[in-house]
């Protein structure tokens, strides 16, 4: 079946395209307000145009990714759930929040075969091998995960929750551009933006793991690190031991390779969120896989956006749920039925 992106920015280009590339499964759609400029990366990018919002020109599409502009996620998600696309998955980008009208996207959901987001670092094949040094080493549970220059503040936020055990925070303070997130037996720590030369530390009772941590000071038990050839990502190192990849991840860094040198892709930042978007569109086929739902971009994004805000979080957990976004949500409809 075909995919359909709406919106042809950096997201597109250098993520979202590439990855359906080495998935390689249909033709790629491409629809843009701006029918000339995009036509201008047709062939380059190798791929269709779509023109025509009407059932019929869906009948083939069997994914549509958002990739626009925050504010024009709930339009988008109104105008093609009238067409009732319920064999359709629909991946809306991050982040979700801070425009408060995307709560109302939950309403849509049964319009589509699922909603999900893209969130790529949810997928990240890292993350099994994370799991893989914990597992075999007898580390217990994560105790504190620590971010320098390691992923924007959302995304990390992500990360952390995919790698802990539990799910909901409960405090946060933000003090200049550090972040600390309190759960219920752990702690977040994200400080900085994105760089390629960021890092990540994950503590638990005795033992650290780092993830791409190249200082010279760096003593901790299990150092994990990415493989490259040809400065492009090619696998993973542990303790400067070449970890054995399953026979999918060795083709998909193969064809990574192929893509990036195709569409002229550096540095660390695109190349590890395009395997891992591989991951996360091969894991919508798997039912018994954990996916990066709706409700989790909206809670990861709603976190982030209130810490940074008001500098200071503060939540409750009921019926399994958020307290702090059930508020929000009624203050949010109150006002919108004033207006």
């Amino acid at each position: 079946m075909n995919t359909l992106i709406i919106g042809f920015g950096k997201r597109a280009k250098f993520s979202i395209l590439p990855a359906l590339k080495i998935i390689n499964e249909g033709k790629i759609f491409v629809y843009s307000n701006n029918l000339e400029k995009l036509k201008t990366h047709q062939q380059k990018y190798n791929f269709e145009l779509f023109t025509l919002f009407e059932k019929e020109s869906f009948i083939n599409i069997s994914k549509i990714f958002i990739c626009t502009p925050c504010e024009n996620f709930l339009p988008l998600v109104q105008k093609l759930s009238q067409l009732k696309l319920t064999w359709v998955t629909l991946f809306i980008d991050t982040p979700i929040i801070p425009k408060m009208h995307n709560f109302e996207i939950e309403h849509y959901k049964n319009e589509f075969k699922e909603i999900l987001v893209t969130e790529d670092c949810f997928y990240n094949p890292i993350n099994k091998i994370i799991r893989n040094v914990i597992k075999a080493n007898n580390l217990g549970k994560i105790k504190k995960i620590n971010f320098v220059n390691y992923g924007h503040t959302y995304h990390a936020l992500a990360h952390s929750r995919k790698l802990l055990k539990d799910k909901f925070i409960h405090y946060g303070i933000k003090y200049k551009n550090k972040y600390k997130f309190i759960l219920s037996n752990s702690e977040i720590n994200i400080i900085g933006g994105r760089m390629d030369s960021g890092y990540m530390h994950i503590f638990f009772k005795e033992e650290v793991i780092s993830i791409n941590d190249y200082n010279d000071k760096n003593d901790t038990s299990y150092k994990i690190k990415y493989l490259f050839n040809n400065d492009l990502l090619s696998g993973y190192l542990i303790n400067n031991k070449k970890v054995n990849l399953t026979d999918d991840l060795i083709k998909n860094f193969i064809k990574l390779e192929h893509v990036c040198k195709i569409y002229n892709i550096h540095g660390i930042h695109f190349q590890e969120k395009i395997i891992s978007l591989v991951y996360l569109i091969l894991n919508t086929k798997n039912d018994n896989k954990k996916k990066y739902l709706l409700s989790d971009g909206i809670y990861d994004s709603f976190t982030i956006a209130v810490t940074k805000k008001i500098k200071v979080f503060f939540d409750l957990i009921f019926i399994n749920k958020s307290l702090l976004i059930r508020i929000f949500y009624k203050i949010y409809l109150i006002k919108k039925f004033f207006k």
